[in-house]
């Protein structure tokens, strides 16, 4: 299809995946314990940038840093990892960074990193000095998505305990929590000028928040047959939904 860049196919699931900030660079976690990079192109091949295997189990999650110079990576093997996107060298890797699996790795600043495990765990790395800065244990269950929402300064948490909870990253404390929605919060988007919260859940329903009026959802849309595994802002107005039933929405 002219326009669109050809499909990239890999050698094992992928388990997560993120875009260059600002270049046509992607990268994928693989549950086989790689990490790829590749630069795509509209016009011509997609050319593999980088193939790594520094952790020793699967790769659960990658982000780019905000400057886009770092890919981060998180693993079942309980480690977090920092390589230079043009070189590929590891400039650091914490062996037992959290004390289980970790789910999710997501940038905050040029300089601040969120992690969050299996077992509800949300840490906040300094990444230049390699060290916690503040850690979070509010969540009862898997962490499976984190989103930091830059001009309010708050890092939304959504789990498997079926709560989402909000932190100021310069604070130890929990700013608010919602009600337990007894289903599992598996991605966030924010939109209409961050008035508006979007949780999918395991049920496929999409959970609408109000800013600031985190209690209870005041919006729900059906629709989707499976669990909604991944959102994705399009613009203020419109959100793609990725579901496990293998399409988008």
């Amino acid at each position: 299809m002219p326009g669109v860049p050809r499909q990239i196919e890999l050698d094992a699931h992928i388990l997560g995946l993120d875009f260059h900030p600002s270049s046509n660079l992607v990268a994928a976690s693989l549950v086989s314990g790689k990490v790829h990079c590749f630069r795509y192109n509209a016009e011509d091949a997609n050319q593999e940038m980088l193939v790594l295997d520094h952790h020793r189990k699967s790769v659960r999650d990658v982000a780019f840093s905000v400057d886009g110079n770092a890919l981060f990576s998180v693993s079942r093997d309980k480690s977090f990892a920092a390589v230079d996107t043009e070189t590929g060298k590891l400039l650091f890797q914490k062996e037992k960074a959290h004390g289980i699996a970790i789910n999710r790795v997501h940038a905050i600043s040029h300089n601040w990193v969120a992690t969050g495990d299996d077992l509800g765990r949300v840490k906040i790395w300094d990444s230049r000095m390699e060290k916690v800065v503040q850690k979070y244990t509010e969540n009862e269950d898997f962490i499976a998505d984190l989103l930091y929402y830059g001009p309010k300064k708050r890092l939304l948490v959504a789990g498997g305990d079926g709560y989402l909870s909000v932190f100021d990253v310069r604070k130890p404390d929990l700013v608010a929590r919602s009600d337990n929605l007894e289903d599992e919060l598996l991605s966030l988007a924010v939109v209409k000028n961050g008035t508006k919260v979007i949780c999918g859940t395991q049920d496929g329903i999409l959970d609408i928040f109000h800013w600031d009026d985190w209690g209870d959802i005041k919006d729900r849309m059906p629709g989707h047959p499976s669990s909604v595994d991944t959102l994705c802002q399009w613009d203020d107005d419109l959100v793609l939904t990725g579901s496990s039933d293998g399409l988008i929405r």
